[in-house]
């Protein structure tokens, strides 16, 4: 149950997010949310390899005291507090190798979290909420929420992109056409190519071909000659 008269500080530490820019000790971080460093989330939570995106973490990373965006995903008390079994026994274990610090206790935190976003039964009605929202910041932020729970193998969550991206209008404006783009990006790594393919042809079915929308076609033709 949440502590009621613990308030969590609006600071970059304090957020889902947040994620060290350094393998070591570090007084630096990156949050995850970025879309850049999407294709990389595997290596750094699964592996703590930044091989592949260091020059990108030099330009990313910031202070942990540094103010939180508006995409602020606050880290409550019973998200600390309540530890389960498996991420007990693993700091336990760190104890014992006398390798829990700081650091590594908050990067088993985050990788138990990431770990949870994997499960079937992870709550996504939040952002499922925020991803249906009629602000486009909120929806964004929703969107980068579930792709982080299909990044971790969350199917139900690659559902529910797919539902979303079924119903959405067809492509008109630049914006809409960018945005389209954005989220078919994302099917097309994570979903089943067969029921992907019966999407983009119905997609083609609906857009209406002119200069504006030519990118969208475009794509959605390699997918399917990729299927």
């Amino acid at each position: 149950m949440k502590t009621p008269d613990v308030e969590i500080e609006k600071i970059c530490i304090n957020c889902h997010s947040s994620f060290p820019a350094e393998s070591n000790f570090s007084q630096t971080w990156i949050c995850l949310a970025d879309p850049v460093f999407e294709p990389f989330v595997d290596d750094l939570i699964e592996r703590n390899d930044y091989s592949k995106c260091q020059n990108i973490v030099k330009t990313k990373q910031f202070p942990d005291n540094q103010e939180a965006c508006d995409k602020f995903d606050p880290v409550e008390p019973e998200d600390v507090c309540e530890i389960d079994k498996e991420l007990g026994e693993r700091l336990f274990e760190l104890s014992e190798q006398g390798g829990l610090n700081d650091d590594s206790f908050i990067i088993e935190v985050l990788n138990n979290q990431l770990k949870k976003m994997g499960q079937s039964d992870y709550p996504l009605e939040p952002y499922i909420k925020l991803l249906y929202s009629t602000n486009n910041d909120e929806t964004l932020r929703g969107f980068e929420q579930i792709s982080a729970a299909i990044s971790q193998g969350n199917k139900p969550a690659i559902k529910v992109i797919m539902d979303y991206y079924k119903q959405l209008p067809p492509a008109i404006t630049l914006v809409e056409v960018n945005w389209k783009l954005f989220v078919i990006n994302k099917l097309n790594i994570s979903f089943d190519k067969k029921e992907l393919f019966a999407c983009v042809v119905n997609e083609l079915y609906k857009t209406e071909s002119n200069n504006t929308t030519r990118q969208l076609i475009s794509r959605l033709f390699k997918i399917m000659e990729n299927k």
